[in-house]
């Protein structure tokens, strides 16, 4: 399994280390999306990059290794949703408004 500075891939999902505050998103869960309105966003990046305390990088890639770890079989749109919530859960780590742009190429990684 994979893990970072602060988060590891487990048997049961994703999950913070320590020092930081326990964390955790179960397998289950890690592609559960939802629509803020500017279209569909997987849900735990976008709710995780509002915590002072993540480093958004370490938290997004340990997110893809998860779902990777997890799901052998991903849904369709994965490519276009992941690559909008990449872009979302960055910009509002660093304060800043999203701004939507066009799709990324299906089946590449940002």
């Amino acid at each position: 399994m994979f893990q970072n500075d602060q988060w590891a891939v487990t048997v049961h999902g994703l999950e913070s280390r320590p020092p930081l505050p326990p964390y955790r998103i179960l397998a289950s869960e890690l592609l559960s999306t939802r629509d803020d309105g500017d279209g569909r966003y997987y849900e735990w990046p976008v709710d995780i990059a509002l915590k002072t305390w993540v480093e958004i990088d370490s938290f997004l890639e340990a997110f893809i290794q998860a779902v990777l770890a997890h799901h052998e079989l991903l849904p369709e749109e994965y490519d276009t949703v992941l690559a909008r919530t990449l872009a979302k859960a960055r910009s509002q780590a660093l304060g800043q408004p999203f701004v939507q742009r066009s799709p990324s190429s299906k089946g590449t990684f940002p």
